[in-house]
């Protein structure tokens, strides 16, 4: 019997003997073949206290799909991230945020993504003035291997960071 998945072609972590793992060298991609057993795979991922972090296509997912998977991550403990199109903006979802993530011109050549909060239980980010078009910068450091976010929203949580995040931030690292 074949695999009914596609290989990635990534070389096992044991090839690189002697070397530090990389976030990359301790990942599992999963292409499933067809709309039922994506949803399966995620749901098995995120009921897994194992996976920390789970990244899934949630395109084409219906409320009550996002609510099995949303009870899956609650299971589990870990963190569940369903990225889906722009044009399901729209869709109901049973997720706890909903973040749009765009790609942004750098002014340093690395990746950088403008991040705005859409939604959030408990609160109306359409509504309150400091967060209704606030819109965060963040920027990949390749060399670093890891995503620099604003220093003014470190430590920050709650209504108090809200009420003192400027319209925009741009991160520049030196």
């Amino acid at each position: 019997m074949e695999p009914r998945g596609r290989q990635t072609g990534l070389s096992p972590p044991v090839s690189r003997a002697g070397m530090p793992l990389t976030p990359l060298d301790q990942h599992l991609f999963v292409d499933p073949p067809d709309a039922a057993t994506r949803l399966w795979a995620i749901d098995l991922a995120l009921r897994c206290p194992a996976v920390a972090v789970t990244v899934a296509d949630g395109s084409r997912l219906d409320m009550a799909a996002t609510r099995r998977l949303q009870l899956a991550a609650h299971a589990g403990g870990g963190l569940g991230l369903l990225a889906r199109p722009p044009w399901e903006i729209s869709e109901l979802s049973a997720a706890a945020t909903r973040w749009s993530i765009r790609v942004c011109p750098s002014r340093t050549g690395r990746p950088n993504w403008k991040i705005r909060l859409l939604r959030c239980k408990g609160m109306r980010p359409d509504t309150d003035p400091a967060l209704k078009h606030t819109a965060v910068v963040v920027e990949w450091s390749r060399e670093k291997s890891l995503i620099c976010i604003p220093a003014e929203l470190v430590g920050r949580s709650g209504a108090a960071a809200a009420a003192t995040v400027p319209e925009q931030l741009h991160l520049r690292i030196a």
